[in-house]
């Protein structure tokens, strides 16, 4: 049973009995386009037209250390980091330019640096903000850095831990 106690000299604000928690989620989601986006560029030739096709699911497993802190009697700050592991379903990754047609980008080949996160929890609910940086990629002599921002809306589904049986003063 977990429970938490008033701050001496605080009124009305508690202190909550988890501090760190692991965690492991298992997200899907889409990214891109449906339909290719077209554009056209000036050259000595006149205007070229071109277009590109990005599209695809991703599925992350996320591994990870959360910390919480007490806002309130009701909500926690919940900040955190982990590794993820990722792969990739049905991608489509084609620029076509001048009558070529060729792969643009090669997915999001991950890094040894860990996804950052953070967000709001309320019982088992809970709403974050997700960032990660993936490994650099050369496109026509270029170097391209990918990242990704992610909100997730959560549910836990694991009995809510913080709710106290009864509160207790000190």
């Amino acid at each position: 049973m977990v429970r938490y106690t008033r701050k001496p000299g605080v009124r009305g604000c508690y202190q909550w009995g988890r501090r760190l928690a692991l965690h492991a989620a298992l997200l899907a989601s889409r990214f891109g386009r449906t339909k290719p986006v077209s554009f056209r560029t000036l050259s000595q030739n006149g205007a070229q037209p071109g277009s590109f096709v990005w599209r695809g699911t991703v599925v992350n497993l996320q591994i990870g250390l959360r910390g919480f802190a007490p806002l309130g009697t009701k909500l926690q700050l919940l900040y955190g980091a982990g590794y993820e592991i990722n792969s990739f379903l049905n991608p489509k990754s084609e620029l076509t330019y001048g009558g070529y047609t060729q792969n643009f980008l090669g997915g999001f080949r991950g890094t040894l640096l860990p996804y950052l996160e953070v967000g709001l929890a309320h019982g088992r609910f809970g709403a974050q903000l997700n960032s990660r940086l993936y490994a650099g990629q050369i496109f026509a002599g270029q170097h391209v850095a990918s990242w990704s921002l992610n909100a997730l809306l959560s549910y836990r589904l694991n009995k809510d831990v913080d709710q106290p049986a009864s509160k207790t003063s000190k």
